[in-house]
């Protein structure tokens, strides 16, 4: 019983030992399943790690790729220098910048080495005394000398030093340095630019396309009278009181398609002040902006200098035709003796047999008219007399200026004439083309000078084709038709090459005097003619002028002038005659009662005026001289016009027209007949005048 108690008491202990085990199995099991989890936990956190890692060092290897890659595009180096242990390490880039490899000697001296001896010095007192005993950041630029070429660079430095724990001594400095040589030099030419501009002495102004003031210098400061600051807060209207905006676009677009304009203008200064501007604009393209860039000269100075000129020229044309009418003085007395010959001569005629002055009143006219005619061309000669184009008879102003022209030239010389009879009529005024001929006839003359010569005129019809054949003086072809050719040739001495080239500029002369208006008046009536002239010259042989003015007859043939013929005109009324000699007084009055009208005579202009006071009401208008004693013609017109604007007045003048007009608008005077006058052209005014104001009542 015992051994079974023992056996139960044993299996009753084996019972507990197997639960016991199962227990502490089931709790081993329990910790490894734990344990296997927080292994599993750290095994993925150990793999999260490492990939992060991975990650990390790939940005980073990444990171300093582009790095190092925009060091190298930015041309910027990176150093780090130790001052305890006196040596510097680079980056690659900074090695290129310096040109130096590996192997370079990388202590404080060899950083030395490498900057430009003239900056050695400076670059040391500036981290001594800035960088260091001042604690402030390393900032400055300065000159490098490579060592691998030679070649100068300027660059950048910027750093930070640190310091030891007592912040006495300088233990580091890291920092970048980059290549701005290019900077440097753009700065420098920029720099060079801006004082060349400067020195300028015109002003240059860079403008935006709306007009803005984006630049200027100091001459453009100084001319205007404003600061740099106040002009670039302005735009082109404040400067041109005559800018106008659609102009300005137009300007613009125009200055874009040629590049370059000049033109002239007006600017105003600050205090107000106007002066006239010469601009030479140019259009600059910088990228996608648009530019214009205004070189501005104060042209005050040339505008009076031209002024000056212009008024010493007309004084000195005034002058020379002075001294063409002292040339002419002894042809035209001698030419006027000859027209009072021949008015005497038939005036005697007609003494001796009444019967036959039918016959010779006619000449008498005709030499009335030459004596006119003369007269005309003296006042065209002294800038009295305005021009005229009328039909001119080529023939006759050759053949009359040839022969009184011979008695004013020296008697060493011949003039010869070779006129054709078909000559057609020309348009164009006759008092001009006599200067022509004057001019070109005198001129070959002094040529000859004191040897025996001639000077051969001729006058022909010539037809021009259009294979262009026939070219000017200045090689430009002779439009084709039908032309008058004036010839002038000299038996003289020829003209040099500069003479030739200079024959026509405005007062050249060979002479120690000019006389007439000289070849560019010459040159200047024919243009004005539409015609041409050919110069032909040879040192020792003479020379030949000819001159081309084109005939206006279709068919090239001489027709005579149409003459319309006189219509039996009467007027009526009252009529206010004013003429202070007493014959022209005579003859006007017998004319007007012959047509009708009824005449109230005064003899001044004072008598005038009071005569039509007093007869007002009845006077239909006025036919006043204008040279008079007491109150001359002009102080008439206007005291007339004063009492009645809208009074018919007739000027009858032997002044010229240009003088009457220089002091009475044209437009103010119903008609003018200059003296003398013929009955048929008093009768032509008057009824030209009355019907004019018949039409406008």
């Amino acid at each position: 019983m015992k051994r079974l108690s023992q056996q139960v008491s044993g299996i009753s202990d084996r019972k507990q030992l197997e639960q016991s085990l199962r227990h502490a199995n089931d709790t081993l099991e329990e910790q490894v399943a734990e344990r296997t989890e927080e292994l599993s936990t750290t095994v993925t956190r150990l793999q999260q790690e490492i990939t992060e890692r991975k990650r990390v060092e790939a940005a980073l290897t990444e990171s300093e790729y582009f790095f190092k890659e925009s060091q190298r595009a930015a041309s910027i180096g990176s150093y780090r220098c130790d001052f305890a242990g006196g040596m510097w390490e680079s980056s690659e880039v900074l090695d290129t910048i310096f040109g130096i490899d590996k192997g370079y000697n990388r202590s404080i001296q060899g950083w030395l080495d490498v900057i430009h001896p003239d900056d050695r010095q400076m670059m040391d007192q500036f981290l001594r005394e800035e960088v260091i005993s001042k604690r402030n950041p390393f900032s400055k630029e300065y000159r490098v000398v490579r060592k691998n070429d030679g070649d100068t660079r300027w660059v950048l430095g910027l750093g930070k030093v640190t310091f030891d724990d007592d912040n006495h001594s300088a233990l580091t400095m890291i920092g970048t340095i980059q290549d701005i040589t290019e900077r440097k030099l753009a700065e420098e030419a920029l720099l060079l630019t801006r004082f060349s501009i400067d020195c300028f002495s015109d002003g240059v102004f860079w403008l935006a396309p709306d007009a803005r003031i984006v630049d200027v210098n100091k001459a453009a400061c100084l001319s205007l009278g404003y600061t740099k600051e106040e002009l670039l807060h302005l735009t082109v209207p404040d400067l041109d009181p005559l800018y106008n905006a659609d102009v300005w676009k137009q300007f613009f677009i125009s200055l874009r398609q040629h590049g370059s304009l000049k033109f002239e203008t007006v600017h105003t200064t600050k205090g107000g002040i106007r002066f006239p501007v010469e601009i030479a604009a140019s259009h600059v393209q910088f990228d996608s902006v648009e530019r214009i860039c205004g070189i501005v000269r104060n042209i005050t100075e040339r505008k009076k200098a031209e002024e000056d000129k212009l008024a010493l020229e007309q004084q000195l044309q005034q002058t020379q035709k002075l001294e063409s009418l002292g040339v002419l003085a002894g042809g035209i007395a001698h030419d006027f003796n000859n027209i009072l010959a021949i008015i005497m001569g038939y005036c005697s005629l007609i003494k001796m047999d009444y019967e036959a002055a039918e016959n010779n009143i006619p000449e008498i006219e005709k030499a009335v008219e030459r004596a006119a005619a003369l007269c005309r061309q003296m006042l065209a000669y002294a800038g009295k007399a305005s021009f005229e184009n009328i039909q001119v008879d080529m023939c006759m102003v050759v053949t009359e200026m040839s022969k009184m022209l011979q008695s004013t030239i020296a008697q060493n010389v011949v003039i010869k004439t070779d006129i054709s009879a078909d000559i057609p009529w020309v348009i164009g005024d006759a008092s001009q083309i006599r200067q022509v001929v004057m001019n070109l006839i005198i001129n070959a003359a002094e040529a000859i000078g004191d040897a025996q010569g001639e000077v051969r005129v001729s006058l022909s019809k010539i037809v021009l084709n259009k294979d262009g054949a026939e070219k000017d003086y200045l090689g430009k072809i002779i439009p084709h038709g039908c032309y008058a050719c004036l010839e002038v040739t000299d038996t003289g001495s020829g003209m040099s090459d500069e003479t030739y080239n200079r024959i026509f500029e405005p007062f050249y002369t060979t002479k120690f005097y000019g006389r007439g208006l000289g070849m560019s008046a010459v040159l200047g009536i024919i243009k004005t003619h539409n015609g041409a002239l050919q110069l032909s010259t040879e040192l020792g042989k003479g020379t030949t002028f000819k001159i081309f003015l084109p005939v206006q007859i279709s068919d090239c043939t001489r027709e005579e002038p149409q003459h319309v013929a006189s219509v039996h005109w009467q007027g009526s009324g009252t009529i206010l005659l004013v003429e202070d000699e007493v014959h022209i007084l005579l003859v006007a009055r017998t004319m007007l009662e012959a047509l009708g009208f009824t005449v109230i005579e005064a003899s001044n202009g004072k008598e005038g005026l009071e005569l039509f006071q007093k007869n007002a009401a009845d006077i239909k208008l006025v036919v006043t001289d204008m040279g008079m004693p007491v109150m001359d013609g002009y102080q008439l017109f206007s005291e007339l016009k004063s009492l009645r604007p809208d009074l018919p007045i007739i000027i009858s003048s032997g002044f010229g027209d240009t003088v009457v007009e220089s002091r009475i608008a044209s437009e103010d005077i119903a008609g003018s007949i200059s003296k003398p006058y013929s009955f048929d052209r008093l009768r032509d005014v008057l009824k030209m005048v009355i019907e004019g104001i018949q039409k406008h009542t």
